[in-house]
């Protein structure tokens, strides 16, 4: 009798087991359908969601989902009608669209606490945004909605009372929210465009042909000295342009690595800290409007005093060589970190650490030099010269030259002037800091050489 219930028992078991994983399977596939997506991103998001179709796979190892043709809108009135009664997405109204979207996960170690991601990947991940007063576009479809304050009369002996129940303000993302630990292995975009429109600013902000991932990341709730981190890889271009047709103010290539310290170690508050190793590669454009249309008109009056014309130079144009440099990202601010050379064709701007720029909202602060090569130092210095003998007298040039070359010159015959750049990125205000002044002072001083040696005779 044992025997047989053993012989039955060992039957039963793999058929109890093949159940429940076939019942674990259908209910897990069952949270994939697009008409649930569509569900829980809507209950999470302000959005109006649409996907075209999905599959997942529990069997395989690892587990397997893919979402095709997921697009995010602003809420319209579709999205109070049942999914099947919705018409079809505008694709003009969608500010997020994703081809496809591929997930795969360790779904053992989910019974251990651990969320492990092998691989998260977005393809043709297309985004727009514009900036606002109350912020972007695109930050108000993910936030979530908004509950309506209860309204609740209290009828009493003299008036009717209506009471408004407090809605609680949001709270910021901490790291104990998650429900388990993370670790991922690879998650990123490939082939991705995001445009950021800024009507305040009068420009727009194109980046293209993306590939962005998150390598290795590792974030665990109970011990965030240790597992907080992440890495980053990432190409692209950037263009930067203004809305009333004016030329292009950057139109640059980038190709690089960086780390990715998601939450804040003493507070566990989602804040991240990111350092980034960039490289703008040859070619690249980075400003190029005339520097007379960008400098103040003291330092043009500076310059016209001493002799110095730049003529038609621009600042910024074509880089003639890779630009490597660190930079750490603070909430869309990029500053940078080290002393780096920017190499154009007839001369170099060095950036000094501390240097800033935040493309979102079109601003900026730059410290440097502008470092002019020598056939250009030797053009602007026989320009000075012409115009100090009309000053001073015909074979006094010389000595003017002398002291600008005293005072703007280095050692290989190069032009150095320190240079300041602040405000819009797409129309900088540009000063040479007090080189200019320098300058402009030696020749006064030439001036008064002169005077006072002929006072002598």
């Amino acid at each position: 009798m044992k025997k047989k219930l053993l012989i039955i028992f060992s039957l039963l078991v793999p058929l109890v087991m093949v159940v429940v994983i076939w019942w674990g399977h259908h209910l897990l596939k069952g949270q994939f359908e697009k008409e649930a997506l569509v569900a829980q991103i809507e209950e999470n998001c302000s959005c109006r969601a649409q996907i075209d179709r999905t599959s997942a796979s529990f069997f395989s190892f690892p587990a397997k989902v893919e979402i095709h043709g997921l697009k995010l809108a602003p809420r319209d009135e579709e999205t109070a009608k049942p999914f099947g009664q919705r018409a079809a997405l505008d694709e003009k109204a969608a500010l997020v669209s994703i081809e496809r979207v591929l997930l795969s996960v360790e779904l053992m170690s989910m019974i251990r606490g651990r969320l492990d991601i092998q691989q998260l990947h977005l393809f043709s991940l297309g985004v727009r945004t514009e900036v606002r007063e109350e912020g972007t576009s695109l930050q108000a479809i993910f936030e979530k909605p908004a509950k309506k304050p209860s309204v609740e009369p209290v009828i009493t002996a003299t008036a009717p009372e209506v009471k408004v129940k407090e809605v609680k303000l949001k709270q910021a993302f901490k790291v104990g929210d998650l429900p388990v630990s993370l670790k991922v292995d690879e998650a990123g975009v490939d082939n991705a465009s995001v445009q950021i429109l800024n009507p305040k600013n009068g420009t727009r902000v194109t980046l293209e042909n993306v590939r962005f991932s998150l390598v290795g990341m590792d974030v665990n709730a109970s011990d965030l000295v240790n597992h907080n981190h992440c890495g980053l890889e990432y190409e692209g271009s950037i263009r930067v342009e203004k809305l009333d047709g004016s030329p292009q103010t950057a139109n640059f290539s980038v190709v690089g690595k960086g780390a990715l310290t998601p939450f804040d170690p003493a507070t566990g508050e989602w804040d991240p800290d990111i350092v980034l190793e960039p490289t703008l590669k040859k070619g690249s454009l980075l400003g190029g409007l005339p520097l007379s249309q960008q400098l103040s008109e003291k330092d043009l009056k500076n310059l016209k005093d001493s002799g110095i014309d730049f003529g038609d130079i621009a600042l910024g144009g074509v880089l003639g060589e890779d630009a490597s440099t660190v930079v750490h990202e603070v909430h869309g601010k990029l500053i940078v970190k080290q002393d780096t050379r920017l190499v154009f064709p007839q001369y170099e701007i060095t950036l000094n650490d501390g240097t800033w720029f935040n493309a979102g909202e079109d601003a900026h602060i730059v410290r440097g030099s502008l470092i002019v090569g020598p056939e250009l130092s030797v053009r602007i210095l026989d320009q000075a010269k012409v115009t100090a003998n009309k000053k001073f007298g015909d074979g006094l040039g010389d000595l003017a030259v002398e002291a600008l070359k005293a005072t703007l010159m280095n050692a290989q015959g190069q032009m150095v002037l320190p240079l300041k750049s602040k405000g819009r990125m797409s129309k900088p205000e540009v000063s040479l800091d007090s080189k200019i002044s320098d300058a402009k002072d030696a020749l006064k001083d030439v001036g008064k050489s002169l005077l006072n040696g002929f006072l002598k005779k």
